[in-house]
């Protein structure tokens, strides 16, 4: 059940970061995350729950490093949340030293060969108090290296929660969309499993200090169990709901939350976005013209998002405040322009009323004689008519 949940939790990282990547680039971050987190949970269900030879191997030590890189992605994934765009500054290069120091600690352990690691691995899984005695690691011991992953966690997942109390407090206004709401309870949810994801793996650290137990204690299958079952969840919600990998819909970026050099890379930031919106409004209104997409009776906003490549939410500001009209209300000015064009075309004089207004994507014949009337201010019958006396 263990090593079924985690190899989900794998896959599911992958789907994430593969089919949200190029959408939102805030989707590295988390699925990065998750697929560390999963990863972790994996080796500890080789070492502790069914202990393999092999796989205890292949996994303990050597993505150590890797592991003190879950904060920084958390970090970086709730930050990118409010900035609502790819924010990374030098000084952000300063969470990655300690997985730095860590992989030149470990670089000897790297360099043995496979097959001694694997008598290392056998001895010290009978011997677990001589651990420290072999290269694993040259600067620390394994009980300071947990101690370090876990509250550089523990760490982390404070700052995130700091930093999304600070955005919803400084963001009142927003907090009336249900969407903005609906983000807000994502990421409460989100820090919340985390934390009891990393207060589970902290048992163990405690178990052995106080007990001297650590590969087979007596509640390990239940804690790695709870733990594996959370980062299933996260998995599964991003999965499921994966609009919430792109940040608010309206919340504005908050200064206050971030560093000056971070608000300097906001504002840096910002340059592009006016030249980002307009290449995106031309974008639209390409599609809209060439590939003709509300002739289909189902077009929604949606269906542009997909074809674009783009956050919803990206094309409805660019909508609402690059091209100056709703997305429905550009939708039905295309349909009435393509309605018109057919009414007056000859090779439409076999077709019906309501047939022209079908291909033009209208759902019924009201609908199409209710928005042609409301644009042009005639019936479409009207409007033959007129048309033809000239």
């Amino acid at each position: 059940m263990l090593l079924a949940i985690s190899i989900l939790s794998i896959v599911l990282s992958l789907i994430i970061i593969i089919s949200n990547w190029q959408i939102n680039k805030n989707s590295i971050y988390i699925g990065s995350f998750l697929l560390l987190l999963s990863l972790y949970s994996l080796t500890h269900y080789y070492t502790i729950v069914a202990f393999s030879l092999f796989w205890t191997t292949v996994l303990y030590n050597h993505f150590s490093p890797l592991y003190l890189l879950m904060g920084p992605l958390l970090y970086f994934y709730v930050r990118g949340v409010f900035a609502d765009r790819f924010v990374f500054t030098k000084r952000d290069l300063l969470h990655f030293i300690p997985a730095c120091v860590h992989l030149l600690s470990i670089t000897e352990y790297l360099l043995i060969p496979f097959d001694k690691k694997v008598d290392i691995v056998r001895y010290c899984s009978t011997h677990f108090d001589e651990l420290n005695n072999f290269p694993f690691n040259s600067f620390f011991t394994w009980q300071f290296n947990y101690l370090v992953r876990l509250s550089s966690l523990f760490g982390y997942i404070f700052v995130c929660l700091f930093i999304t109390i600070q955005a919803m407090r400084k963001s009142k206004q927003e907090l009336k969309s249900s969407r903005s709401k609906y983000i807000f309870r994502w990421l409460f949810t989100l820090l919340g499993l985390m934390f009891t994801i990393v207060f589970s793996y902290s048992f163990f650290l405690s178990n052995y200090v106080q007990e001297k137990k650590y590969l087979y204690s007596e509640h390990a299958q239940e804690v790695l169990f709870l733990s594996a079952l959370g980062i299933a969840l996260i998995n599964c919600s991003l999965l499921l709901f994966p609009e919430i990998l792109y940040g608010k819909l309206t919340l504005k970026p908050v200064p206050s939350v971030y560093k000056k050099s971070v608000e300097v890379a906001v504002i840096k930031d910002e340059v592009y976005e006016n030249e980002y919106f307009i290449d995106l409004a031309k974008q639209i209104k390409k599609h809209f013209k060439e590939q003709q997409p509300y002739l289909k009776i189902d077009f929604a906003i949606s269906d542009l998002t997909i074809a674009l490549k783009v956050p919803q939410h990206h094309i409805t500001i660019c909508f609402r405040d690059y091209i100056g009209q709703k997305f429905t209300d550009m939708k039905t000015q295309y349909r009435v322009e393509y309605a018109k064009t057919a009414l007056l075309s000859e090779a439409h004089t076999l077709f019906t009323l309501d047939a022209i207004g079908h291909q033009a994507g209208f759902l019924s014949k009201s609908n199409f004689f209710s928005c042609f009337k409301k644009s042009t201010g005639l019936t479409p019958l009207e409007f033959q008519n007129r048309h033809k006396e000239l």
